[in-house]
Order: C-alpha cells, then structure tokens, then sequence
C-alpha cells in the first residue's frame, strides 16, 4: 500500500446491511434456474432477488441477521488494521433513497 492512511471508510446504505449474500445468492441463481427473472435494468425489480430476501426475513430472526453481518464487519475492520498498520475502520451508515 502506497498511502497509510489514518484510518479507511466504509460506506453502506441501509439497502444492502440486511442482505446475507452467502444465502441470497445461491438462492437467488435458484429462482432464475425455475424461471423467475432476475434484475431487470428497465423497470430496477429483481423478482428473484425480492423472492430470496423474503425467505431470509421469514427464516432468520433480524437479531442473527445483525450477527451475521457483524462477523463479516469484524473481519473486515480486522484485515483494514492488518494491512493499515493498526488503524481502524470508520464505517458510515446511510439512508437509501428507495421508498
């Protein structure tokens, strides 16, 4: 790393803390393989998408979903440190603009 800054941002919007790609995605490819159509650029839906996303909030419980997208977080601010000499990560928390 040619700069050693004193600390990285990370940006995230609300629309993406909740998703758990690790399940939506294989979840996702699932729906498209029986048919559902996926991210549609003109109209910005993505019926597998939503599909997969509505079986997560029905199966996870929003406590383990927080959880689980903490390990991943830690792990994050953990290698920013490593290769940072240390210094941590600033992470930013914003409002989509989705209604």
């Amino acid at each position: 790393m040619k700069y050693k800054a004193d600390f990285v941002v990370w940006i995230l919007h609300d629309g993406s803390f909740d998703r758990m790609n690790d399940i939506r995605i294989p979840l996702q490819q699932k729906f498209r393989n029986e048919g559902l159509s996926g991210y549609d650029f003109k109209t910005g839906s993505n019926p597998a998408g939503l599909k997969a996303q509505e079986i997560i909030y029905s199966t996870y419980p929003e406590k383990e979903i927080i959880s689980f997208q903490k390990k991943y977080l830690d792990k994050l601010d953990s290698a920013v440190q490593t290769i940072n000499n240390g210094k941590s990560l600033l992470l930013i928390a914003g409002l989509s603009l989705e209604t």
